[in-house]
């Protein structure tokens, strides 16, 4: 989206994940990297504590929905 006046646009998301299996796939090994600029006014230590509380918390919502059986095809 283009900037506009009174609205802060994020600078810079870019990331990556790689999914490996462990154990002859009983298990599943997930790294998760990213990188965020939210522009603005924000200071950085803000984003930084919202990114440790909401990246853990996805995570897990990714784990619980794993195992739902009507999720899987």
């Amino acid at each position: 989206m283009p900037a506009r006046g009174g609205t802060v646009r994020i600078e810079l998301c870019t990331g990556s994940y790689v999914v490996q299996g462990l154990d002859s796939g009983a298990r599943t090994q997930l790294t998760y990297q990213f990188y965020t600029d939210p522009g603005g006014a924000l200071p950085k230590w803000i984003a930084n504590i919202a990114n440790r509380q909401s990246v853990p918390a996805l995570l897990q919502a990714i784990a619980h929905r794993s195992k739902d059986p009507g999720w899987r095809r």
